[in-house]
């Protein structure tokens, strides 16, 4: 019982730091790496200070799992910006929706391009694009896993 106290304690702990310095690691990285290295930082710190290696490793799937359903969510979502853009106005007209640029296919597209490009998945040969290595790895990644449960 104590063990699983520990775990859901340096969760805790871990997401405290995670609220409070993301807009510093945010700035000079993209959302995954910038997640990556808040683990990497805390899991030092925690090994420094406990010269131990015990509830750390067991950290990581549990931070993945919420990187990828919560971060990763609120980056793709339509329904999340449509629901931020609900809160900040008193009438929602549907026609005036459709005309907002944020939600133009070009803007969306662009945004998935420009983070592809940085995240290292697609290559900009200034005229077009190329998968790199680990883009084509994804690609045929997602591609199989589409098949399987699609």
């Amino acid at each position: 019982m104590r063990s699983i106290f520990n775990y859901i304690k340096l969760n805790f702990v871990f997401f405290i730091f995670h609220f409070l310095t993301w807009n510093i690691f945010s700035v000079f990285f993209d959302s995954f790496l910038s997640f990556l290295l808040q683990y990497a930082f805390f899991s030092t710190v925690y090994i420094y200070l406990n010269k131990k290696f015990d509830y750390i490793v067991f950290l990581f799937p549990t931070l993945l799992l919420y990187f990828i359903t919560v971060i990763s969510f609120l980056d793709r979502s339509i329904t999340v910006n449509l629901m931020t853009y609900y809160a900040q106005v008193e009438i929602i007209l549907p026609l005036e929706l459709m005309n907002l640029d944020q939600f133009t296919t070009e803007n969306m597209i662009q945004k998935r391009i420009d983070e592809q490009i940085s995240s290292g998945l697609l290559i900009d040969k200034n005229s077009y694009l190329e998968l790199s290595n680990i883009g084509s790895f994804f690609s045929e990644l997602y591609l199989f896993l589409k098949k399987f449960y699609y």
